[in-house]
Parts: C-alpha cells; sequence; structure tokens
C-alpha cells in the first residue's frame, strides 16, 4: 500500500479526519464558490447537449453533423423542426 503527502499529512493533523476520508471513505462537501458554479456549469452543458442529441436522433438525423448543427441557428433549432431541414 503507497501513501501519498496528502494522506499523511492529513493524519498527523487529524487521524479521526484520515479516518473519515481514506478508510472510511466519506467525502467532506466542497462550498468553495467557484467550484459550485464551475459544477452547476458542467451539469447543464451536459444536459443541454444530451437534449440536442435526443432531438437529432428522433428526427432520424445523426447527432453532430453537418446537417444536424452547421444551419447558423442555434444547436438543436435545425433539429427539431423537419420545415428547416428541406
Amino acid at each position: 500500500m503507497t501513501y501519498s503527502y496528502t494522506q499523511l499529512s492529513s493524519y498527523l493533523t487529524c487521524p479521526r479526519r484520515y479516518r473519515y476520508r481514506y478508510l472510511d471513505g466519506w467525502k467532506e462537501k466542497d462550498t468553495r464558490p467557484a467550484l459550485l458554479f464551475g459544477r452547476a456549469f458542467e451539469r447543464a452543458l451536459a444536459a443541454y447537449f444530451l437534449r440536442q442529441e435526443k432531438l437529432c436522433s428522433r428526427n432520424g438525423l445523426p447527432a453532430r453533423t453537418k446537417d444536424c448543427s452547421s444551419r447558423g441557428t442555434l444547436p438543436g433549432s435545425a433539429c427539431s423542426s423537419k420545415a428547416f431541414n428541406s
């Protein structure tokens, strides 16, 4: 078993904290605003692109193709209406 500097430092600072984190597997919630914003932004992008792929596949178009996303409109809008695909 190998130990990192962070693990050793954590144990020397607070053995109980080391136990909870590394032996029991608990994780602390990070409440820094920048990280919370980053996570929310990543989730929003993932949801957006998953929705776009579902719209494209529902209309029979492969996701992220030239026909599907390069019409000069918002991504997903060309796929969501057959009238724009002619």
